[in-house]
């Protein structure tokens, strides 16, 4: 049995990874905290039966869960996701960092990312937001979400897919320089 002490560092240690799980998963700051605090607390009364090294994939699967839930309890449309888009946050799903004169053009197709990724039917979002976005490997992302390997890599590729057409299909999204476009989310070849 763990101690409370060493509970608490755990919970420390990944406060941020399931913060950021849920805002990208949710769209807003708000929601995000009150997916981090319910994962967290949910953690903190099972530390416990969670065995040590179980703990992220725990945290994930719980962290998705929460998030679904909330979706689902508040009934949110599609529309609502990404509007409370944080230059910060925005920047950690990004490869490269922008000059000042491409800040603007740079965050706005962020924002269009985001929220094309917002849009996205699971578990296609939430399979692209822990590969692309907390950089789990494809090992990483099977063995938190108790899916079999090749699940996750045909739902990372179609999810890529359908990403990429949502973002070709929408009025607003001119082509952009390949350095304006974050790397990590690409519809390239397969990354492990």
């Amino acid at each position: 049995m763990a101690s409370s002490q060493a509970i608490d560092r755990q919970i420390d240690q990944q406060r941020h990874r399931v913060f950021t799980l849920a805002y990208y998963t949710l769209g807003s700051h708000q929601d995000a905290e009150d997916a981090t605090q319910e994962t967290l607390l949910r953690y903190w009364r099972n530390a416990s039966r969670v065995a040590p090294d179980r703990v992220e994939g725990w945290l994930v699967r719980t962290t998705t869960n929460v998030c679904l839930d909330l979706i689902r309890k508040r009934k949110r449309s599609p529309e609502t996701f990404g509007n409370e888009a944080s230059e910060a946050t925005l920047q950690a799903a990004a490869s490269s960092s922008p000059g000042p004169s491409d800040r603007a053009v740079s965050a706005e197709s962020r924002q269009q990312l985001e929220r094309k990724l917002a849009e996205l039917k699971e578990p296609f979002r939430s399979l692209l937001i822990l590969r692309e976005v907390q950089g789990m490997t494809y090992d990483q992302i099977a063995d938190a979400l108790e899916l079999p390997l090749t699940s996750v890599r045909v739902y990372l590729h179609r999810g890529r897919r359908l990403l990429a057409q949502q973002l070709e299909a929408s009025p607003h999204c001119s082509p952009t320089p390949e350095h304006h476009t974050p790397k990590k989310i690409s519809t390239g070849g397969v990354r492990r």
